[in-house]
């Protein structure tokens, strides 16, 4: 039998803010915010549409009237429902826009917890599921406070874990049960199944950890092969039938610089190693 999957508003701000909030949209016809306000100042129940490119517009249909309306691009919204579940294909959004209800995809709405930050840079990462067909699959998109984006995938299964910039500011690396590394500005994606958990090292060099079922320690090599650094006896920890597979955590790095510090979790506990290069 097939199911709906329905996230009311009031439900997850709730999880988010701790308690109830009603949240009402703008009497006035909204502006377009900009790419600092839309992606970095969002407020619980309050959220922005976001076009597949810069300065362009979300087609919404208005559920009272049945016409479609153009949202621009970073134009605040209030997220009411979303609309997905096994073998319903696209994924909807209902919103609340220039005081009136109507439909989105939902990829197109950006929502506080579905962002995933990069700690002192200026990107965002937009994790939103877009089609179920059977199983659901999420759009991800790099977002830049500036506006800038690119889309990183179509067909994630989960949401990133990590996310680092290379001390350049030329590369980001996102992992989440797989690695995209994306160039910046230039919107290059490269992608890989077998590796997760990225990091960088202070000259740039590109560390990650294996995905599944191999958690060793790699270091990305110029043609983007993995070269194995490290592996540690025993297997990670299996998926259960509430969770799929951790992913491991990136590698850190001692005082020197120079020795690689991996944690690698066996029987339930976690063990350091620490790997001189």
């Amino acid at each position: 039998m097939r199911t709906t999957l329905i996230v009311a508003m009031a439900a997850w701000v709730t999880a988010c803010a701790g308690g109830t909030q009603q949240v009402r949209p703008t009497t006035e016809e909204p502006q377009p915010t900009g790419g600092d306000a839309a992606y970095w100042q969002l407020e619980p129940g309050v959220g922005v549409v976001v076009a597949e490119e810069r300065g362009g517009g979300v087609p919404m249909r208005v559920l009272e009237t049945g016409e479609t309306v153009s949202l621009a691009d970073g134009e605040p919204v209030v997220m009411k429902q979303l609309f997905a579940g096994e073998g319903l294909g696209r994924a909807e959004a209902q919103i609340v826009a220039r005081d009136q209800t109507g439909i989105v995809p939902n990829p197109r709405v950006v929502v506080e917890h579905r962002l995933t930050r990069v700690p002192g840079a200026p990107y965002v990462v937009l994790s939103a599921v877009s089609e179920c067909s059977p199983g659901c699959v999420s759009d991800l998109w790099l977002l830049g406070r500036d506006g800038w984006r690119v889309q990183i995938a179509s067909d994630a299964t989960s949401a990133p874990s990590h996310i680092t910039v290379s001390p350049s500011g030329s590369q980001v690396a996102i992992g989440g049960h797989g690695l995209w590394v994306v160039d910046v500005p230039d919107g290059r994606v490269r992608s890989w199944q077998a590796f997760t958990a990225p990091a960088y090292d202070r000259y740039g060099v590109l560390y990650v950890r294996g995905s599944g079922a191999d958690d060793s320690v790699y270091e990305m090599g110029e043609f983007g092969n993995g070269v194995l650094i490290h592996t540690e006896p025993g297997s990670p920890p299996k998926a259960t039938r509430d969770a799929v597979r951790p992913d491991p955590a990136p590698i850190t790095f001692a005082e020197d610089g120079k020795t690689i510090i991996a944690t690698f979790v066996r029987g339930g506990r976690p063990v350091e190693r620490r790997i001189a290069r």
